[in-house]
Formats: C-alpha cells, structure tokens, sequence
C-alpha cells in the first residue's frame, strides 16, 4: 500500500515539474576571468541576419573578486561625445547612467537609435553574426561579458532595438555562500513586417 502511494506521489511530481518551462532549471555556471554565455533570439523571421556590437566591457577580478564595467573602446567616443561625435541623446553618459536607464525610457530608446548610424560611420567591427534559423530563433554562442547592441543587417522586418546583457549576477551556493556566476540570456525580439504599396 505504502507502495502504491509513494509511486502515485512521484507519478504527480513529475507532472508537476513538466509544467514550468526548461529555462527555470537552467544551472548556472561559477563566473570565471574567462566566462562566456550565450543570448538567444526568438520570435525573429527565418534567414534574417543578426549582429552583436559590444558597447560596454565587463570583467571579473577572480583575485579581487570584483567585476567592473568600462565602455567598449569602439563605442567610448559615441556615449562620452568626445572627438566632435554627438549622440542621438545629445548628451555624456558614464557607464553607471547608462546602466541605470530602464528598458522603455525614452532616453535608452534614443541614445540606441543613433548607433546604426555610428557603427556604419566608424566602420566598427561587428562581434558575431548569427542568422535566423527555423522557430525563428538565432542564438549569439560564446559571447564575452558586457553588453550588447544587437540589430539585423539584412531582414525584411523592422525590429525594435535590441540591447542585452551578459553579466554576472550574485547567487548562495549550496552551503549559502554567496558567489559570481553567469547565465545564459534569452528574449523576445518585437518586429513589424514591412509593406509597400504600389500605385500606378
């Protein structure tokens, strides 16, 4: 009888577990000097190209046990506006304003609008490519940390802009120490078709 219990209590344990998506029991893996994750795109279109800039370097002390935030030297000139450069924000921002911006502000929106236009002037070295495969999901593998600036080369869509972050984040081990580590990133992209109308 205790038999039968125990196999019914398992039976609706697993049932239980297969509702939660797979993502919540993703591991996380112990931030090294040298740590890599991935950010994956869904709700992408099929064979659209995808690039990754990174504007804002992180990395992690293992002897200190820090993690420090700089611009990306290639995009050091656009967000602090030296060099004659201007932004679409009009304004400098340091790291730290910049990281405190929120996702909809219309002060973010606007300082990423003018990066297309700054990256094809300066001619700026993309980090990685992917193209969109089928589910329309594109995936960016071993990326280094810091934060990323992410917009379609070729698509006949028009995507909202595009900014993610792969950082270390502060988590209690088993034994409730706290420590580093590092997951991989995945999200929504939002798009419009593009229509033409013709008229004779």
């Amino acid at each position: 009888m205790k038999t039968k219990k125990f196999a019914v209590l398992l039976f609706t344990l697993i049932l239980a577990l297969g509702l939660f998506p797979m993502g919540v029991f993703a591991a996380s893996s112990t931030v090294t000097e040298t740590s890599t994750a991935s950010i994956t795109i869904n709700n992408a279109v099929k064979d659209d190209v995808l690039e990754a800039y990174k504007v804002v370097d992180i990395t992690y002390d293992e002897t200190s046990n820090h993690v420090s935030y700089v611009w990306n030297s290639s995009f050091a000139d656009y967000f602090a506006q030296t060099n004659s450069v201007t932004n679409s924000a009009n304004q400098a921002y340091t790291v730290e304003q910049f990281a405190a911006l929120t996702d909809d502000s219309d002060d973010l929106k606007n300082l990423l609008a003018g990066l297309p236009k700054y990256i094809a002037d300066k001619n700026i070295a993309v980090a990685k490519t992917a193209t969109v495969g089928e589910g329309g999901t594109a995936t960016f593998a071993d990326l280094a940390m810091g934060e990323y600036f992410i917009r379609p080369s070729s698509t006949t869509s028009v995507y909202q802009l595009m900014h993610q972050k792969i950082e270390p984040k502060v988590e209690e081990d088993s034994e409730g120490y706290p420590g580093y580590v590092i997951d991989d990133v995945t999200f929504t992209a939002k798009k419009e078709k593009v229509t033409i109308t013709k008229t004779a």
